[in-house]
């Protein structure tokens, strides 16, 4: 884990790729991938509640329909 400018920077093993972090003043967790997917707070809970981490199949969905999950 890198810390910079507000910034968490992780690698995820499932994505082959780093994510970056941040808590916004609001309290969400603001979250970007290094091929520029950006993941709100409500898709993470998702994403957690349904696989416990990033799915790399999920992932590919969401940056090819530039999309938003929902369920």
């Amino acid at each position: 884990m890198e810390y910079k400018n507000g910034w968490y920077t992780y690698y995820s093993k499932t994505l082959g790729q780093k994510y970056a972090c941040k808590i916004l003043p609001d309290g969400t967790l603001d979250t970007w991938t290094e091929d520029k997917v950006h993941y709100s707070q409500k898709e993470i809970d998702i994403i957690k509640k349904n696989h416990g981490e990033f799915d790399n199949r999920v992932h590919i969905l969401k940056k090819f329909f530039f999309g938003e999950i929902i369920q």
